[in-house]
């Protein structure tokens, strides 16, 4: 999922210095300085974010994959930062608020997840629980409905994959947050009614550093699991106490990570 990418500074404008950064690692993957045309490559599944480090005066558009996702509509300075990306989230789109007017399926979707995870976590754009309802509502191409019997284990299974920074150093030949139903997506097993039962990640899965990363309490929420292995992939913090509500979890691996205080 590797496509072209070019930022184009228009002409009789300031030509800036300026670079593009990875959301999740803050890696610079492209910079330059005074080249008007600028060619770099993104993955669809990431988000970045452009800084103008020097320039005043700066107008620009970003062409991904030979499509304009961003245009300036007036001229920008030196500090000016914008996110962007193929994904819909990447703009980090308000997701609830009150003074915010919703489609049906929307807030539906919203009302059923808000009884999963706390509403306020759902406003901070760098949580996970913000990126996976932002995917529920406007990336997933399969668009659940708040009624379908499996939304809450695919919001669950979404927030763990931010959650554990699976979308940064995913292998490229595995699949997950796909449109497919997840029971078809790598690293679970479910059973004959289509409920999660094994889940398993280890450091095998990844391909670069891992960033550090925790097990959220909404995994309680995934009551047929029955087995848990997540190992040698650098979590951090405690082990959430929710997960003793999990009352058909039978094995829970978590060697070689960074846990502390008791188990539950």
């Amino acid at each position: 999922d590797e496509v072209k990418a070019t930022i184009e500074f228009f002409e009789n404008k300031t030509i800036p210095s300026w670079r593009i950064s990875d959301n999740v690692s803050g890696e610079t993957v492209a910079k330059g300085k005074y080249e008007r045309v600028n060619d770099f490559c993104v993955y669809t599944r990431y988000c970045y974010t452009l800084d103008i480090l020097e320039g005043d005066e700066v107008e620009y558009k970003i062409v991904i994959d030979g499509i304009v996702t961003d245009q300036t509509t007036t001229a920008v300075d030196r500090g000016h930062s914008l996110a962007f990306g193929v994904r819909h989230c990447c703009k980090r789109p308000v997701l609830a608020s009150a003074n915010r007017t919703v489609n049906e399926r929307i807030q539906g979707v919203i009302n059923v997840v808000s009884s999963v995870s706390d509403i306020g976590l759902f406003s901070e754009f760098g949580t996970a629980q913000y990126q996976a309802l932002c995917w529920i509502l406007f990336d997933d191409e399969r668009k659940p409905l708040a009624e379908d019997i499996s939304i809450v284990q695919r919001y669950v299974l979404a927030l763990m994959y931010f959650a554990f920074n699976m979308q940064q150093y995913w292998d490229k030949g595995r699949y997950f947050l796909t449109h497919n139903h997840e029971c078809v997506w790598d690293n679970l097993e479910c059973d004959e009614s289509y409920q999660v039962v094994e889940f398993y990640l280890e450091d095998a899965f990844l391909y670069k550093t891992r960033l550090q990363s925790y097990i959220p309490s909404e995994i309680s929420k995934l009551q047929h699991l029955r087995v848990l292995q997540l190992r040698d992939i650098r979590m951090t913090g405690t082990v959430p106490k929710e997960i003793g509500d999990i009352s058909q979890l039978e094995t829970l691996i978590l060697d070689g990570n960074n846990f502390f205080g008791a188990l539950p």
